[in-house]
């Protein structure tokens, strides 16, 4: 099966965020992780973290609050 999942540019003036978290129940561990561009396609900033936390839910909330609040 192939993929159709494609990125697509935000609007010009904008920014993109895509967020994403992680949490292995067996262990505990827990990452979130993130990337944010221009509407040119353009790096703006980066990020992957190791978090604390109790359930996959909480993960992505983490993912997505640390996206918006990066600057």
């Amino acid at each position: 099966m192939e993929a159709s999942h494609i990125w697509s540019f935000p609007p010009v003036g904008s920014i993109k965020i895509n967020t994403d978290g992680s949490y292995l129940h067996e262990t505990g561990k827990a990452g979130i992780g993130g990337i944010v561009r221009d509407s040119q396609g353009d790096l703006i900033m980066a990020f992957s973290i190791s978090v604390n936390c109790k359930n996959s839910n909480m993960v992505e909330s983490l993912a997505a609050e640390f996206g918006v609040k990066w600057h």
